[in-house]
């Protein structure tokens, strides 16, 4: 009988309060369904009443047309207007005019004007009316399609009023088939009847009302008055970015009930419909506050009905509760008394066991603990009997040192075994901490019902720590193998991956989850992973590491060359267990060593043709010597013959070939890049000219040569050994980029850039400019090329074939006299290279030997001459001589100090080499000063310019000429050189 009436008491309070539950649950869906259909009944009004306000403007708007339409077939209105817009006959003015009154009268318009074509008001009942840039384009579209316009709500010309107007074309009667002879203009003021219309509404109401808008660019325009804010026809409008108002809704084509705020602000319920036939939307809207006030006060009669059914079943339930307690309270007692006897009767078992065993009721109070709890918790058994769990087993998490949640509460709740989380630590009376493990289990009574929770648990604190030492020494080795840049896996002896590291993880582009266990030849592709494979055969029957190097594709899909060490884990019995590999990224290291080899190589290149520029110097210099022995007795030998000798014209012919010699002397050191930039105004054309024999030899004999000179003027300021090494380079890249045959082309002109044609081209600089183009037939470059061609070293042959410097050295040059050069190329298309310099006045030349006259190369002069070769002595002091010079030659300086000394008058002119055993031909000179003071000095050497500059004697206003030199140059710079009146500082 207890247990049934503990039943029933359970079972009460759960019925009543699905009582309670269901009783709100009804009276809510009633409330919700009452909403709802209110909120219908509203909506349907709406919906009519923009249904039958669209109709209605529709049907107006076609009866507008209607009336046009009568008014365009009307034989008597065209005739009539017919003879009104032809010659105004007083005949037909007025009974037009009177008809239009009527019309005008009869329609409610509010006014009828007749126009000719162009617009004019011909003929109206109210002279003062004016058509709007709206009636205009109406008026050309009607009369281009010959139908009725009806224009869109506009304000009258004056700004005054709001119109409508119909334009209806007019025809000839006799004539129906050409253009309209005028049209007739239906003016409708909208307040007569479309706003008056749009302002009623069929029910009693504070905030309803109907809105007739339309779209204009980004905004909406409302069309009537409104019925809460004045003066908004065709001047209130709202931007489109107000998405939650009806009449931006309306303009974005929206149709239907929508809620939203109103031009007021206030939250309204609508319904938007567009008019048909026109660019019109009718919103018939309403205050939420309005629409749904009767429904709030039927809702609180309905909110109070439920509320009082709800406190008549708690006070029920709470009187059902009050007689039943007393019965619960029994059944309780006899529970706790069957579960003191199970306990008693178990409590020698408990105190036997090894483990800490603590029992509760079903309120977590603790009832007895066996002598091992005791030991743990530090408290006995008669001190904890009766007191919460919580406060005799006090639990934390070993990481968190929050409390743990008690096992006690969910066990009763559930009733099934629950097991303590993972490093759990009970804190012991004394405050001693131990770590625990096992679980909490419900007690069933004999019914089967919870009585109470029996805890089991035991001391795990050493087994905790040595645990805690191993994962520590695994979590440090797996910290120090993710942290390293080598990467690191194991392979078993099936080659499927038993761990990796991050490194490698990263490099294959996986994760390490999903190489685990992955078998390596599901990654790789079969070549590399036979490779891989056989390798590891290697290691497991031989025992011993393997070293290797392999190119293997990255997460990007490029390929890195990869040094694989691997090596083998063997266990206690000797055998291999699995192989330990390990692989760093020797790729950049490679590739710098690769690098350097390149530099190495180029810097080698660089030295031999450092060396072969120097021998070039060293070899130049006698073999100017030569030149100028050779050349100096052509010219005395032909001096003393007539042209018209039959030796003569050998003499001169030889001579020719000689001086040929010294031009390619110069141009091949030029090549060398052995030569002082020393720049002078010169003419492209003219030297360019002198150099295509040299260039057709480099080129060779497959490639044509093609020469286009410009007729314009082309002086430029350059050095002309930098032209002569400018085409060089650029004809053997040109050379070098046809494959068989081709041509190469060299052009020159000149050109002028504006401002203008500067800005829309990038690089190019405003001015006159000389241009040197070099075009050739070869195989083009691609954009990449282009972006790196300038680039020092950068160079698409083979090693060996180019130093990556030619290019380079063009820019450079371009670059130092102030010019710049652009590069036109495709694959396949060939390359042109168009080099612009700045344009330099022409200088007048006087320094050719045929103007000068043959008394102003003679003279009287003490001469020193200071030579060490034998035959340029000889010659020059014959040419001396035999031009009225005095000379004193001398071999050595330190013969000519000692002529100096010893000559008991003055010289006036020193004529020395540069490069002399015992001392130069500078510091020879400084010494003759010191006894000469009014001494001047010529130098003359045949080495390059660049060995003369390194001796001091190119500095300005020194007198330099270069060997070898023709005997009239030799005199006319001896003749300059006494001729100064202030003698130069050497």
């Amino acid at each position: 009988m207890i247990v049934k009436a503990c039943n029933f008491s359970r079972c009460l309070p759960v019925f009543i309060v699905i009582l309670l539950l269901l009783t709100i649950f009804c009276g809510f869906r009633l409330f919700r369904a009452q909403e709802q259909a209110y909120r219908q009944m509203e909506i349907d009004q709406l919906t009519s009443i923009a249904e039958l306000k669209a109709s209605q403007i529709a049907a107006w708007r076609n009866e507008r047309l209607a009336d046009a339409s009568v008014l365009m077939e009307s034989n008597y209105c065209g005739r009539a207007a017919a003879c009104v817009l032809g010659d105004q006959n007083e005949e037909f003015v007025r009974p037009l005019r009177d008809w239009l009154q009527s019309i005008k009268k009869h329609y409610s318009y509010a006014d009828v004007l007749l126009v000719d074509v162009q617009g004019r008001n011909m003929l109206s009942p109210s002279e003062e009316i004016k058509l709007t840039g709206h009636c205009f384009d109406a008026l050309n579209r009607a009369l281009q399609s010959r139908e009725v316009m009806l224009t869109d709500l506009h304000k009258s010309e004056s700004g005054t009023g709001i119109h409508i107007s119909i334009i209806t074309p007019l025809f000839h009667p006799d004539k129906p088939d050409v253009m309209p002879i005028g049209a007739a203009i239906l003016i409708c003021d909208p307040e007569t009847f479309l706003y008056s219309m749009i302002r009623s509404w069929p029910t009693p109401s504070k905030s309803a009302e109907t809105l007739l808008v339309r779209r204009e660019g980004d905004s909406v325009l409302f069309l009537n008055e409104l019925r809460h804010q004045s003066g908004t026809a065709m001047n209130l409008r709202i931007p489109l970015s107000r998405a939650d108002v009806p009449a931006v809704m309306a303009a974005k084509g929206l149709s239907g009930v929508f809620e939203g705020l109103d031009y007021r602000g206030a939250k309204v319920i609508s319904c938007v419909l567009p008019v048909p036939d026109s660019p019109w939307f009718i919103i018939a809207k309403q205050d939420n506050d309005e629409v749904f006030s009767l429904w709030r006060s039927q809702a609180r009669l309905l909110l109070a009905l439920i509320a009082t059914v709800v406190m008549v079943l708690m006070a029920a339930g709470a009187a059902t509760k009050q007689s039943y307690q007393k019965r619960m309270y029994q059944a309780l007692y006899q529970s706790e008394t069957k579960l003191r006897e199970v306990m008693e009767q178990h409590s020698v078992i408990l105190n036997s066991i090894g483990d800490a065993v603590i029992a509760t009721d079903t309120k977590c109070l603790v009832r007895l603990m066996n002598p091992t709890a005791e030991t743990l918790t530090g408290w006995t058994d008669a001190e904890a009997c009766g007191k919460p769990l919580c406060e005799v087993f006090r639990i934390i998490g070993e990481d968190s040192r929050e409390t743990v949640d008690n096992p006690v509460a969910k066990v009763l709740r559930d009733g099934l075994v629950v097991g303590l989380a993972n490093h759990t630590v009970l804190i012991g009376k004394n405050g001693f901490e131990r770590s625990i493990a096992d679980s909490a289990a419900p007690i069933h009574d004999d019914q089967g019902h919870v009585s109470g929770v029996v805890i089991v648990f035991r001391d795990v604190t050493e087994e905790y720590r040595r645990l805690k030492l191993l994962r520590e020494n695994d979590e440090n080795q797996s910290i120090l193998l993710d942290n390293i840049q080598i990467q690191v896996w194991y392979l078993t002896d099936d080659h499927t991956y038993g761990a990796v590291n991050k490194a490698h993880a990263a490099f294959i582009g996986m994760s390490r989850d999903e190489l685990s266990s992955n078998d390596m030849r599901r990654i790789f592709r079969k070549e590399l992973a036979d490779a891989f494979e056989q390798g590891n055969r290697d290691v497991f029957d031989t025992g011993k590491s393997l070293m290797t190097e392999k190119w293997i594709p990255d997460a990007g899909g490029g390929l890195r060359l990869l040094s694989i060490q691997k090596t083998p884990k063997v266990n206690s019995e000797g055998s291999v267990e699995y192989v330990v590999c390990t692989a760093e990224d020797i790729t950049d290291r490679k590739q710098a060593e690769l690098e350097n080899e390149k530099l190495q190589s180029q810097l080698y290149q660089s030295q031999k043709m450092e060396s072969v520029g120097r021998l070039a110097g060293g070899v130049a210099h006698d073999f100017n010597n030569m030149l100028g022995v050779i050349l100096g007795h052509l010219e005395l030998a032909m001096n003393q013959l007539e042209q018209n000798h039959p030796l003569y014209s050998d003499l001169k012919d030889a001579h020719a070939a000689a001086q040929r010699s010294a031009d390619l002397t110069r141009q091949l050191l030029a090549f060398a890049r052995k030569q002082t930039v020393s720049p002078r105004v010169l003419d492209m054309t003219e030297t360019v000219a002198g150099m295509l024999r040299m260039l057709k030899r480099i080129i060779g004999e497959n490639i044509d040569l093609a020469w286009l000179p410009g007729t314009g003027p082309s002086t430029v300021m350059i050095d002309p050994s930098q032209i002569d090494q400018i085409l060089a380079n650029l004809c053997v890249n040109a050379r070098d980029a046809i494959a068989d045959s081709g041509r190469i082309t060299i052009e020159t002109s000149s050109v002028f850039f504006d401002e203008a044609y500067c800005i829309d081209h990038p690089g190019f600089i405003a001015g006159d400019f000389v241009l040197l183009a070099v075009s050739d037939t070869g195989c083009g470059m691609d954009q990449e090329l282009l972006r790196h061609m300038f680039e020092p070293f950068f160079t698409t042959k083979e090693s060996g074939k180019g130093t990556g410097l030619g290019l380079s050295t063009v820019y450079g040059m371009v670059k130092q006299n102030n010019g710049f050069i652009n590069v036109y190329s495709e694959p396949g298309h060939g390359s042109t290279f168009k080099i612009f310099l700045p344009m330099q006045e022409k200088e007048k030349d006087i320094s050719a030997p045929s103007s000068v006259p043959r008394q102003e190369m003679t003279g009287h002069a003490n001469i020193l001459l200071v030579e060490d070769e034998p035959m340029i002595m000889n010659l020059a002091v014959r040419i001396l001589k035999g031009n009225g010079y005095t000379v004193q030659p001398a071999a050595t300086p330190v013969e000519a100090i000692d002529i100096a000394v010893k000559f008991s008058g003055a010289f006036d002119l020193l004529i020395t080499d540069v490069v002399m055993p015992e001392m130069n031909g500078r510091e020879m000179a400084k010494k003759l000063l010191a006894l000469h003071p009014g001494l001047k000095i010529l130098f003359m050497s045949g080495y390059t310019p660049n060995v003369v500059a390194h001796h001091g004697v190119l500095d300005k206003g020194v007198n330099f000429i270069q060997k070898p030199f023709a005997a009239r140059d030799f005199l006319i710079k001896i003749r300059e050189v006494l001729d100064q009146k202030v003698v130069e500082k050497v």
